[in-house]
């Protein structure tokens, strides 16, 4: 299987296959990852507006570096089972003003 790693709006589990989202632990990480994985994705809908991006320079850059961090993180989980996983980062947006 390959996943993506994307954040969507109110999404709580950021994996999508090429279809759609994938059901709730689905890939399958350990609880320290999964964790992780959440706590990255409700920082994005409680930090992120659709109207105006991040609030600050250093949020957008805390929460890409978070993401490169994940991705690698779950690489080598999804890999070890023969998946794949990509990351879709589009959440690039800032105030204006930066």
């Amino acid at each position: 299987m390959h996943y993506r790693l994307s954040n969507e709006y109110e999404a709580e589990w950021p994996f999508w296959s090429l279809e759609s989202q994938c059901p709730d632990g689905d890939p399958a990480l350990p609880a320290w990852l999964d964790a992780e994985v959440r706590a990255w994705a409700e920082d994005f809908n409680e930090k992120f507006s659709d109207e105006s991006g991040w609030a600050t320079e250093r949020a957008a850059e805390d929460h890409q570096r978070r993401a490169k961090e994940l991705l690698r993180r779950v690489r080598r989980v999804v890999e070890s089972n023969g998946d794949t996983v990509e990351l879709h980062y589009w959440e690039t947006s800032r105030r204006k003003g930066f």
